[in-house]
């Protein structure tokens, strides 16, 4: 049984479960609103009742019993507005508290609905790169580029080796790059190109608008002049095809009612998110600082607490003042929920809510989350996390190994000579260079490590769950890739080289971020002192501080 299999079974059993305890939840109600309606409910028991019409309202509709939850909302708020109503208005209440569990009994809604199976996001396969440029032989250096940069390189020999080689049954994960002049494609390959979802890369010789607009007028996706800057071809066609899955959004869920939490939990972890919840407010920062989500959904009526005020509480803490809160509430009142916004809330889902609502407003505002973290993390450059955010990436690592008694390594990159690269062929040369190396570090580590621009030609890599060995391994490829790589200037091509040094966890008694840094820039030195072009762990004792410090260029 896949993922996806177990996760709609799961949810059937919940529904099952939830159907099953309706009757008799709907029935205790019944009993509670005869009790108000006669002046006999204590302070105690009408808060019951106000809380078991809101975890209908709130669960309903996650199970498919829409009509069912907007029934429980109308009447919550009702009765909520209406404590202190007497005679025929508190009557009326009454009996729509009693008719809400006939109503339901007599309709075939909760017979009918259907268990929602919400798509996860599907890995894509490796992308090919189709190169039909008229004259193959005379493409040999971008053909050479590409693979270098791990590209899976095809090149096609004239139009009738593109018309045999493109034909595609189902959408395929590819980019066609063509040179402008030299290569015509007729209409019918290009309706296949379109419908396989191909995007098209035209290269040219010409630097004029209407060359870009006859590109345009066929789809191309982008347009490059000759001589080509390969690395921005690069850095485009890994835009268009490169795997760029997330990692999952993390969300945490308060909210006191079991069921109604794992529904809403059930319902994320089948989006292909992660969903914790925490039923307790009281555990609220611990676990906001265990988990760190990128989004919270808080109930706002729970018992003993308001979710407004904690919301409130958090914007305290300036770590949390960015982190988006959804409230979920059976309040209809918009003034009430404008209030509840300008306390620190960021959206507001009213009760009863659809599973696919639920998963849409929170995939919408947990990607806005991530954007705006990584344009404020990121480095200008390369896009890797910069000085400040891969520090606090290891200091977080740090914290998650020591818990869960787990074993990382980190590592100092530095690019060998580099300010002889600056100084012969320019800084907008160099800054290809450390793009260059950037993409490779973004391409080929794991989408669980982290890695960032520790300053200049300094780079920083977190791997977790990685001993020593698996990090030099990896280190060594990356060495060996970088050295492949040719970079030209004015018709000449020159080399660059990397060193590295490997801290692992495994050698400390005591983690912490300064000394994984101090012991990474110490195996660094020794690959310099060593040769240059190599990788070099560290192991015994931490050597003192030079007096130059850290961050100093590394020739």
């Amino acid at each position: 049984m896949t993922a996806k299999d177990r996760a709609v079974e799961t949810l059937k059993l919940q529904r099952q479960r939830y159907l099953e305890r309706l009757p008799a939840t709907v029935a205790y109600l019944g009993e509670l609103a005869l009790a108000w309606g006669k002046g006999r409910l204590d302070t105690e028991r009408f808060d019951a009742l106000k809380q078991g019409l809101h975890r209908i309202a709130g669960s309903a509709g996650i199970f498919g019993q829409e009509a069912l939850g907007l029934e429980a909302s109308r009447l919550e708020q009702a009765i909520r507005g209406g404590q202190l109503l007497e005679g025929d208005a508190r009557q009326a209440l009454v009996r729509d508290v009693l008719a809400l569990g006939e109503r339901w009994l007599n309709s075939t809604e909760h017979l009918a609905a259907p268990v929602s199976t919400l798509e996860t996001p599907s890995q894509g396969v490796m992308p090919t790169i189709w190169l039909l440029m008229g004259a193959v032989t005379r493409e040999q250096n971008l053909l050479r580029s590409l693979r270098q940069y791990g590209f899976a390189v095809k090149p096609l020999d004239g139009l009738q080796a593109a018309e045999d080689a493109l034909v595609f049954p189902e959408p395929t994960q590819g980019v066609l790059i063509l040179d402008a002049e030299r290569v015509t494609l007729p209409e019918s390959l290009l309706q296949r190109l379109s419908l396989a979802g191909v995007p098209l890369v035209f290269i040219s010789q010409q630097d004029d608008f209407e060359s870009r607009l006859e590109a345009a007028r066929l789809g191309a996706a982008a347009f490059f002049v000759r001589p080509l800057n390969v690395m921005q071809l690069v850095e485009k066609v890994d835009s268009l095809v490169g795997d760029h899955t997330e990692i999952p959004y993390r969300i945490l869920i308060v909210d006191d009612d079991e069921m109604l939490s794992l529904s809403y939990q059930q319902a994320l972890l089948n989006a292909g998110m992660r969903a914790e919840i925490e039923p307790d407010p009281t555990h609220l920062l611990r676990r906001l600082e265990d988990f760190r989500p990128d989004l919270l959904l808080l109930d706002i009526h729970m018992p003993g607490y308001s979710g407004v005020e904690l919301a409130a509480a958090l914007r305290y803490y300036d770590e949390w003042t960015g982190l988006p809160i959804i409230y979920l509430s059976a309040e209809i009142n918009r003034e009430r929920q404008l209030h509840a916004l300008n306390r620190g809330g960021d959206d507001f889902i009213t009760k009863p809510i659809s599973e696919q609502y639920l998963v849409s407003v929170v995939r919408v505002r947990a990607e806005r989350m991530r954007r705006l973290a990584n344009l404020r993390a990121c480095d200008g450059l390369t896009g890797l996390l910069n000085h400040v955010h891969i520090k606090e990436a290891l200091a977080a690592e740090c914290l998650r190994a020591t818990r869960e008694e787990s074993c990382f390594s980190v590592v100092m990159l530095d690019i060998d000579h580099f300010k002889q690269v600056n100084d012969t062929y320019g800084h907008a040369r160099g800054d290809t260079v450390i793009r260059a190396l950037a993409h490779l570090l973004k391409t080929r580590l794991r989408g669980t490590d982290k890695v960032g621009r520790y300053g200049g030609e300094e780079f920083f890599a977190i791997l977790p769950s990685c001993q020593e060995e698996g990090a030099e391994r990896q280190c060594n490829w990356l060495r060996e890739a970088f050295a492949a790589l040719e970079f030209e200037h004015e018709g000449e091509t020159f080399a660059c080289t990397l060193s590295a040094g490997i801290a692992c966890s495994e050698d400390f008694e005591l983690l912490h971020a300064d000394q994984f840094i101090e012991c990474a820039d110490q195996a660094l030195y020794a690959a310099k002192d060593a040769g240059r072009n190599c990788v070099v762990g560290w192991h015994g004792k931490l050597p003192p501080r030079s007096e130059a410090g850290f961050g100093v260029a590394r020739q």
